[in-house]
């Protein structure tokens, strides 16, 4: 055997793997699509998880983050409710009091209160006053930490619309420069 005939054989074997592969690849489809599927089924009634479950309802689907470093890493702790992202934790501030002076320190008074970033949050609240416009859910646009942080679960909302919310989030998160 030469060399050439060695280099064919292993081009020939990469060549019939690859067409293997090909030809099973709308089997291999099938079964994933319904192991997805029962996953999700299992996944919607399952009476533990609800917390991760309010986050990523949807089996496969992987979560969207901001391309920004600080601005996930902000976003992931607040999903979480981290203490330690609380200054009083910390021990940065021996005061639960917020630097505005106005309230306490925390998500609510972050996203919903705050002086020091209202302007942000005027421009969270147009961007779901909109998208609320076009779901005809006038009625109920109060804004809530689930919604701004995982609108995923407001039934009516479309991806393409919790994907805005989150980008206003995002820009929320990223002009305040600050982690609770």
């Amino acid at each position: 055997m030469t060399l050439l005939t060695l280099g064919l054989n292993r081009h020939e074997n990469r060549l019939a793997r690859f067409l293997r592969m090909q030809s099973a690849q709308p089997h291999v489809k099938l079964i994933s699509k319904q192991i997805a599927m029962c996953w999700q089924k299992r996944w919607n009634v399952a009476s533990t998880g609800r917390a991760t479950y309010d986050l990523c309802p949807a089996v496969g689907q992987k979560p969207f983050l901001p391309l920004d470093r600080y601005t996930a890493v902000s976003y992931v702790r607040l999903l979480l409710h981290d203490i330690s992202l609380d200054p009083h934790h910390r021990a940065v501030s021996a005061s639960r009091i917020c630097r505005c002076g106005t309230g306490t320190d925390d998500m609510h008074h972050f996203f919903f209160e705050c002086r020091m970033y209202e302007k942000a949050c005027q421009e969270v609240t147009a961007t779901v006053r909109n998208i609320w416009e076009e779901c005809e859910q006038s009625s109920s646009s109060k804004l809530t930490l689930p919604l701004l942080l995982a609108p995923a679960t407001i039934s009516f909302l479309n991806y393409i619309q919790c994907r805005t919310i989150l980008l206003s989030t995002f820009q929320f998160i990223k002009r305040s420069a600050s982690i609770l």
